[in-house]
């Protein structure tokens, strides 16, 4: 079964799937500096092993998530997976059971950051070859579906609401095919598509997965908001974000 086109998926965009309340509740900042770990994790949810759609890579121990970090990738994993079969996400870590440092990475520590394999990906490796450049190792079309669904999903009134995803991290050479595949297909002239390529950030050492980062609940009283600085239009502009301006290891 081949994937949707930018066109047909924006027919086919769910309604909610965010456990906003309960379950999981992240405290604190996502990433602390240097000895600092302000990051934590009350009640966390844990990522099952395996369902529709998805496989968690590592132990339980390194699975743990805010409640709508979970059920919104369970959610997407299944929902991308009913399209297509031979679709399905590979999950690579979130937080500690109760959050804190999660070595190497500075973030990921409440509950709110993921690593995901790229889709089509099922075990670690780089999708570019030694020259820096996409490979068709990189399901460029497909990816972009899920995160679709991804950034489609909502937080706040339906007079102030906003994505979910704060961030989506990706290699600089990844996000440069990105653009140049969405001006050449006219993907940017729909407003869902904008507000993905946005969200998707150029961060060296994110050539063999994507990071993503989600905003607080608005019922985590104590989640720290991260401060996210959204590309101007739709992220593509020459004068973008500075590759390399958010730390590898996130």
């Amino acid at each position: 079964m081949r994937g949707l086109s930018a066109d047909e998926a924006s027919d086919v965009i769910p309604g909610s799937w965010l456990d906003l309340e309960l379950g999981g509740e992240s405290i604190g900042k996502a990433q602390g500096r240097g000895a600092e770990v302000s990051g934590r994790l009350e009640k966390g949810t844990l990522l099952p092993e395996k369902g529709p759609g998805f496989v968690r890579l590592g132990g339980a121990a390194v699975n743990w998530g805010a409640g709508h970090l979970v059920s919104l990738l369970m959610r997407a994993s299944e929902a991308l997976n009913q399209r297509d079969s031979r679709s399905v996400i590979h999950i690579g870590g979130i937080s500690h059971r109760e959050g804190g440092r999660f070595q190497p990475h500075k973030s990921h520590q409440n509950g709110l950051d993921a690593d995901i394999l790229f889709v089509g990906r099922s075990r670690w490796g780089s999708v570019l070859n030694s020259s820096q450049k996409v490979t068709e190792r990189f399901d460029l079309e497909k990816n972009w579906e899920f995160w679709r669904l991804l950034v489609s999903q909502r937080i706040g009134t339906d007079e102030d609401s906003e994505s979910v995803v704060a961030m989506i991290l990706v290699s600089p050479a990844i996000k440069d095919r990105l653009c140049q595949w969405a001006r050449e297909k006219n993907v940017l002239d729909d407003e869902l598509n904008r507000d993905v390529m946005r969200r998707i950030r150029p961060t060296s050492g994110h050539d063999g997965h994507f990071h993503l980062r989600l905003h607080c609940s608005p019922f985590h009283k104590k989640c720290v908001r991260t401060k996210v600085l959204l590309a101007a239009g739709d992220g593509c502009q020459k004068k973008r974000i500075r590759r390399g301006a958010v730390q590898a290891r996130s």
